[in-house]
Formats: structure tokens, C-alpha cells, sequence
């Protein structure tokens, strides 16, 4: 038995998830910057010297 299994997704469906998709990961890193700005900053540092 093969598993061939291809999902075809039609192109409105594709750009919802396309969309959803983006505004989770800006959403992440929205909240994150708190975190990950520091450690930007933090390890850039000695390069300054």
C-alpha cells in the first residue's frame, strides 16, 4: 500500500494559512523582544573595545 498521500489546498485556503501563519510569528516575536533584545545587546559587547 503506498502512502501517497498529497493534500491539494486550494489558493484561498493556502493564503489564509500564509496569513495566519505571519501573524503568529510576528505575534511571537512581539511578545519576545523582551527577551531576545537583551541577549542581542548583551553578547555584542566585548566587539566594542
Amino acid at each position: 500500500m503506498e502512502m501517497n498521500t498529497l493534500i491539494r489546498l486550494p489558493f484561498y485556503a493556502k493564503a489564509a494559512l500564509l496569513l495566519i501563519g505571519l501573524y503568529i510569528f510576528t505575534s511571537i516575536l512581539f511578545i519576545a523582544q523582551d527577551i531576545i533584545l537583551p541577549l542581542i545587546y548583551a553578547n555584542g559587547n566585548e566587539y566594542l573595545d
